[in-house]
């Protein structure tokens, strides 16, 4: 294990492996075993990490991946939304990195987009008694910063593409840290309104057409309306006069669509 050597808001500890399996499983054993709310794990190699739906998330050496433990004071309404805190705090965390001929943005519900291909992901997990409280989450997030997967059905993008040197994954990660701790401190002080905004001031395709499909299959095509007060996406549909509102599900936008069809 390789200690940190810039330091981290109080309350927080960083362990940075080597390698493991997965950092969310690793954070997830922690937590079994007493691990304190800060908890952060920091991989420079997983060989089963995972994303949304199952999928593989591939990290190699150079790439960023770690996790998170939180025992928020909250129910799990409230519990889902930290998924848009650490959003927004990696995206804050990434853009001062960001050429100014670049666009980076964030993709609902959080995804972090670069010129409009996927540079990182994000998966939220929680774990709750047999009461149905709360007991813990782990936010799991994974930056390309070396490089970025290829053949997969959407454009992808690493850092290195745009920057000569990009940050270490000790570096960005503390980074994201601090914004953590304003941005959480936002949403148990003031609720989710100001990450609501803040969040909606860096998101991609707002007002524009999206694609989404839902768990079922179900495909929608309409625009993307607003982000509702619980972090739903609000979609506007041809002929409907209320927005339907989409809480789970791949949403894509044109360019996506059509990198898809390409594969």
């Amino acid at each position: 294990m390789i200690e940190p050597e810039r330091a981290l808001p109080s309350g927080y500890g960083l362990s940075v492996l080597l390698s493991v399996d997965s950092t969310m499983l690793e954070a997830e054993r922690r937590a079994a075993a007493g691990a304190s709310d800060g908890c952060i794990v920091l991989a420079h190699e997983q060989t089963a990490g995972r994303g949304r739906r199952g999928r593989v998330w591939s990290t190699p050496p150079g790439n960023l991946a770690f996790s998170i433990l939180l025992r928020p004071d909250c129910g799990l309404p409230t519990a889902a939304l930290f998924g848009f805190v650490c959003g927004l705090s990696l995206f804050e965390a990434v853009r001062p990195y960001i050429p100014v001929d670049r666009h980076l943005a964030v993709k609902w519900p959080n995804d972090l987009l670069l010129d409009g291909a996927k540079l990182s992901g994000l998966l939220l997990e929680s774990h709750s008694s047999s009461q149905g409280e709360l007991e813990w989450l782990v936010a799991g997030m994974g930056v390309n910063l070396a490089w970025a997967p290829k053949d997969m059905p959407y454009p992808a993008i690493a850092l290195s593409d745009v920057l000569a040197a990009a940050p270490s994954a000790e570096s960005l990660t503390i980074d994201w840290a601090w914004r953590f701790v304003r941005w959480r401190a936002a949403l148990e002080d003031q609720g989710f309104e100001p990450v609501r905004a803040a969040w909606k001031a860096a998101a991609v395709g707002l007002g524009g057409p999206l694609t989404a499909r839902l768990a079922d299959g179900t495909v929608l095509n309409g625009r993307f309306q607003d982000l509702d007060e619980n972090g739903a996406l609000l979609l506007s549909l041809p002929g409907e006069r209320l927005p339907r509102t989409v809480t789970a599900g791949e949403v894509y936008f044109p360019k996506e669509m059509s990198a898809a069809a390409s594969h």
